[in-house]
């Protein structure tokens, strides 16, 4: 875990830490916004200046938009990115309740 990279985590009600995650990348991490949806999944909208990775899966290349989904006991399931030539950073990420996944770049 270096300088500049990313975590998410999970805690319980009574404020016990159940897991944690590490992102990490190229460069310094950005995480923008987090929601859950109702089965329990974890999702994230972040930006990447480099390559991303969250051991053991290398996600990506150079990308500036990330959304990332995070089982309920944080096992990444997929990322899925931006892909363009602009600099899109989320702003904001909800989980309807028919579980699509709405980001404000």
């Amino acid at each position: 875990f270096g300088n500049g990279d990313m975590a998410v985590g999970c805690w319980d009600a009574t404020g016990a830490r159940e897991w944690i995650r590490h992102v990490y990348s190229g460069g310094n991490d950005l995480p923008i916004a987090i929601d859950a949806d109702s089965d329990g999944s974890t999702f994230v909208v972040a930006a990447f200046p480099g390559w991303t990775s969250m051991d053991p899966q290398v996600f990506s290349s150079y990308h500036d938009l990330m959304i990332l989904k995070l089982d309920p006991s944080g096992q990444p399931l997929w990322a899925k990115f931006a892909d363009s030539s602009f600099n899109f950073y989320g702003q904001d990420v909800i989980v309807g309740p028919d579980h699509h996944v709405f980001v404000c770049a």
